[in-house]
């Protein structure tokens, strides 16, 4: 039995393999590739290559394929690590191009993708797909799929498709998905839309990224790019013409991208949309939004990119923000030659970066901050606030002129960070505003540098700080010796009076007092008892004598060198109508300060106040004489005439930062200021006036080309000249005393002067020199230029004279050969604040610049009121036929005292 067993379990065996033997043949017989398989790539190769394919009829038994792969196919994968590339005619459906697989459609070849007939995708990219300037056909409603991480690589434009596949509506989208246009050929601009069927969610944000130097583009029309642009490390692309740029979720990479000033606005308009990354965006614009984030759009900046509004060649680039901007990002958006203008949302720890001439602007449902700016890089010229703005950290308005200046008609909390600054040319300054401004704001005012009495205030309706922390800085000089002065040089001034380590006063040559106060009732001044106890606030305006800053060598009394300096104060800023009332009878002077951070025009303010003559008040011109003097106004009429005060239209012109005196005619007078009576105006008593200037120039004969220049300009106040830093060629300068100067500052005499005009560096050939002036230096009576080496004057006649010479090897053709002669140079004296005349005394022309009313009658008459001359307003009165004498020029109400010589 066991044998039997043994020998049927062997044969059954036996027939079991038989029969499996036979099952494999057959399905090894039956296993051939079918159009309708699925294929998938087996190794790299070209798609007309059957060898490159696997074919399977379940996708789990694959055998080497027979057949390349249609339409007709179940599904075709391109596997990865393999890199198939249409070579020939291709129809395919549900064509999927797997992670890390490659399919290369070159140009000129047809691919047609079928649709499947379900809601299925008929063309995946999960890896990369390579273009060459031919897109595919399109069979029915057949549709492409980009997905995350799947990449459309354009490496050609020849035939100009490739573009076209981007912008096609067969084409969708995943956030993630990138298109690298990866060529320097041109892509489309004009009035299309790439990735039409994006639409902004959160699954539907492709990549467009610029790989190699396009060069420009842009068009008429509009630009759309549904997707984040991004431009690759060492590429750069400038954007031209007028049409806009949307870019619609962002900007990103880490190349450049360049706003021309012929450009459209770039906008962004997806609300979640970003910049990051550490690409260059360089807006630049002369005039007009260069980027706009507009309303709607949320922008989210981060990592380091950088963002240039406007640059030195193109300033006036507006960044413009409609929507909202959380600025988190590494690297300051640098608007230094350029605005900043917020109508939404503005949030974020990123700094700003700002400079002297920039412009801030947050519209009526604007909302900023708290906003950061850059440390030492952190200047506005104008800065208008009709929503909402919060500092967080220090902000400058700037003087010069024009002056900075800040407008708020919302609210603007400063958080004790904002800073207005004075110079030699001008003085920030708050102009009209209907707002609130919260927080100490820090007043400055430029002193230049005269020993000599001021009348001073500070524009607030409240501070904690006192008169010795406001003007002396906080410190206290206990010694005369110059090497123990403490304080900050081009800051703050010495108080002196009774030293006694105790009451804040410096130590001085003397115990007069340089700060008073003014007493009312007894028509006198008073002297303080201590600087560190009394606020700064205490007295509406104080009589100080300043030598200038902290640096000022005490010991030497009255023999000290004076410096310019400039006086600080912080507070809480008087803004809207301010009404002042005084405690006096009538017959007595009232001292009181402008109220605002601003100048104001007395021209309503003495009509509406209660209690005042308004036909007299007294100013202080502190460059009058030698410590200043009062000017006096009564109806009109101005005494003395002053280099600051020329006419009585100047006296209405009261600074920031000025005391003034008016009488009483009325118990308890209430002078009333409203933000109306404020003005851009500034007048001469702190600030700079125009100076007479000359320039020479050394041009080349034979194309009039600039080969070097000098200048001079003259002062009333001392001013420092600068050295000539010589070129390699040729040089020319002004020579005095032994010193060679580029421009040279003079002191205003009258008498002649002479310039002697230096050369180096000259070549055996022909020159020209040109000698021209600017306005304020017409009146040349007998103005020359002397040629030492011909024995020659040429008289300087009209604004610029040309003159021709040539050079030989001896030194004297060239060296020190020319000098320029002129009689009475006279700096220009201001009729009014917009109206300059000049020269006084005159000789035969009578020269004036500024605004006027062109049909405006003007009249010289002479001392009795007799009618010389009268004409419509012009820039030059003919005096040559007028006798020497005084005469008088009037404009409507504006009269101008001058001497014919």
């Amino acid at each position: 039995m066991k044998k039997s067993y043994a020998v049927f379990a062997h044969k059954a065996e036996v027939v079991l393999v038989f029969i499996f033997g036979i099952l494999f043949v057959s399905r090894t017989l039956c296993a051939q590739t079918i159009p309708s398989d699925y294929f998938r790539s087996v190794i790299s190769g070209n798609s007309s290559q059957t060898n490159v394919w696997e074919s399977s009829h379940d996708r789990i038994s694959w055998i080497p394929s027979s057949l390349t792969p249609t339409s007709s196919a179940a599904g075709i994968n391109i596997i990865s690590g393999t890199t198939v590339t249409i070579d020939v005619l291709l129809d395919a459906k549900l064509l999927t191009i797997d992670v890390g697989g490659v399919l290369v459609n070159t140009n000129n070849i047809v691919f047609t993708i079928f649709d499947d007939g379900t809601n299925a995708d008929d063309f995946v990219i999960n890896g990369r797909y390579e273009l060459y300037g031919t897109m595919p056909l399109y069979n029915g409603s057949a549709r492409v799929m980009v997905h995350s991480g799947g990449e459309v690589r354009i490496n050609d434009n020849n035939g100009g498709q490739s573009d076209n596949f981007l912008r096609d509506t067969h084409l969708f989208v995943e956030t993630g998905s990138l298109f690298n246009w990866n060529t320097s050929d041109f892509f489309q601009t004009d009035n299309v839309t790439y990735f039409p069927n994006a639409t902004a969610t959160a699954t539907d944000k492709a990549i467009f990224r610029i790989s190699k130097n396009v060069g420009t583009a842009g068009a008429g029309s509009v630009t759309i790019f549904n997707c984040k642009f991004e431009v690759a490390s060492g590429c750069t692309i400038s954007f031209v013409s007028a049409g806009a740029k949307i870019f619609r979720d962002g900007l990103g990479g880490a190349g450049t991208i360049v706003h021309t000033p012929t450009s459209g606005p770039f906008q962004i308009t997806s609300a979640s949309a970003v910049i990051d990354g550490t690409l260059a965006i360089i807006l630049q614009q002369s005039n007009g939004n260069a980027l706009e984030i507009i309303s709607g759009a949320v922008v989210d900046i981060s990592g380091s990119p950088t963002i240039l509004v406007g640059d030195a060649t193109f300033p006036g680039a507006s960044l413009y923000i409609g929507g909202a901007v959380i600025h988190n990002g590494a690297t300051a958006v640098d608007f230094s030659y350029g605005s900043l203008v917020v109508d939404g949302t503005l949030l974020g720890s990123g700094m700003f970066t700002s400079s002297q001439i920039s412009t801030m602007t947050v519209g009526a449902s604007g909302t900023v901050g708290p906003i950061y700016f850059t440390p030492t890089k952190n200047y506005l010229k104008t800065l208008i606030v009709k929503g909402m703005m919060i500092l967080g950290n220090s902000l400058n308005i700037v003087g010069g002129n024009p002056s900075g200046m800040i407008q708020v008609d919302g609210a603007f909390d400063t958080k004790n960070f904002l800073t207005l600054q004075s110079d030699i040319n001008g003085t920030a300054w708050v102009g009209v505003s209907s707002g609130t401004i919260i927080g100490d704001v820090t007043v400055e005012r430029f002193i230049p540098p005269k020993r000599a009495w001021r009348f001073l205030t500070v524009p607030f309706s409240s501070s904690t700080q006192t008169i010795s922390q406001a003007w002396q800085g906080g410190y206290l000089n206990t010694s005369l010796a110059c090497a123990n002065n403490v304080g900050m040089s081009g800051f703050d001034t010495h108080i002196t009076y009774i030293y006694n380590r105790i009451n804040g006063y410096d130590k001085g040559p003397q115990n007069n007092p340089s700060l008073r106060t003014w007493n009312t009732s007894t028509t006198a001044w008073n002297n303080l008892s201590s600087t560190n106890v009394v606020l700064i606030t205490a007295e509406p305006a104080y009589c100080i004598f300043i030598r200038g800053d902290r640096t000022v060598c005490m010991d030497q009394g009255v023999n000290a060198t004076p410096t310019q300096t400039i006086l600080r104060a912080t507070g809480i800023l008087n803004v809207g109508d301010v009404t002042k009332n005084f405690t006096a009878l009538p017959g007595q002077y009232i001292f009181v300060g402008n109220p605002y951070a601003s100048s104001i025009d007395l021209t309503n303010i003495l009509t509406r106040s209660i209690g005042i003559d308004p036909s007299i008040f007294y100013l202080w011109d502190p460059g009058c004489g030698l410590n200043g003097c009062y000017v006096s106004y009564l109806s009109g009429v101005t005494a003395p005439v002053t280099n600051n005060y020329q006419t009585p239209a100047s006296t209405l012109i009261v600074q920031s930062g000025q005391g003034f005196f008016l009488k009483v005619n009325a118990p308890n007078p209430s002078i009333l200021f409203k933000e109306s009576d404020k003005t851009s105006l500034q007048a001469s008593v702190f600030s700079r006036r125009a100076k007479s200037e000359i320039h020479i120039e050394l041009l080349s004969s034979v194309d009039q080309s600039v080969l070097d220049g000098t200048a001079a300009f003259f002062y009333e106040i001392q001013e420092k000249s600068i050295p000539k830093f010589s070129n390699l060629f040729e040089n020319i300068f002004l020579t005095q005393f032994k010193n060679n100067f580029g421009i040279e500052a003079r002191p205003l005499v009258q008498k002649s002067d002479t310039f002697i005009v230096s050369l180096s560096g000259i070549q055996e050939k022909e020159y020209t020199l040109r000698v021209f002036t600017n306005i304020f230096f017409k009146e040349k009576k007998n103005a020359r230029l002397i040629d030492k080496f011909l024995s020659s004057e040429i008289k300087i006649l009209g604004d610029t004279l040309m003159y021709k010479f040539s050079v030989s090897k001896d030194t004297n053709s060239y060296k020190h050969r020319f000098m320029i002669v002129s009689d009475t140079i006279v700096n220009p004296v201001f009729i009014s604040t917009n109206i300059v005349v000049y020269p006084n005394p005159v000789g035969n022309v009578l020269y004036l610049q500024g605004s006027f009313d062109p049909n405006a009658v003007m009249y010289v008459t002479d001392a009795s009121g007799r009618i010389i001359q009268k004409t419509k307003y012009n820039s030059g009165i003919n005096c040559e036929s007028l006798s020497p004498g005084i005469y008088f020029l009037k404009i409507k109400n504006k009269t101008f005292k001058f001497l014919k010589q």
